[in-house]
């Protein structure tokens, strides 16, 4: 809610409220959806195939998550939590954890570096 200032937009108290209402039911729909079909699915998967897909499968839905979220006009950040949230919920998680652990320091410098690529400097001084 805040990245609008930054960068120099109006934010107005509608678009404000349209945006709090948005993420709510985002999170809740993927909460629900999420938590009782995801941990089956990725338990399903890690009991037949080899952790290869596994790894894929859960990567892959980390992608559409943030795909979705930034659609909606939210931070890309929700959708890749969410996932977490969903993912953690199988019995596999800590395989993926232990798999994705290295890939996640260069997630985190390109989170960090896009957010601060939008900062527009001279509106904070104003």
């Amino acid at each position: 809610m805040i990245t609008p200032m930054f960068i120099g937009s109006q934010v107005n108290v509608v678009d404000l409220v349209r945006l709090i209402i948005t993420i709510v039911v985002f999170m809740i729909t993927f909460l629900h959806i999420g938590i009782k079909f995801v941990p089956k699915i990725l338990n399903w998967v890690g009991n037949n195939t080899s952790t290869e897909v596994l790894l894929v499968l859960s990567i892959g839905l980390c992608f559409t998550m943030v795909w979705l979220s930034a659609l909606v006009g939210m931070s890309m950040a929700i959708g890749a939590f969410l996932t977490g949230v969903m993912v953690s919920q199988s019995k596999f998680s800590k395989h993926i954890i232990e798999k994705i652990e290295p890939m996640k320091e260069v997630f985190m410098d390109v989170f960090f570096i896009s957010v601060g690529m939008s900062v527009y400097i001279p509106r904070i001084f104003k």
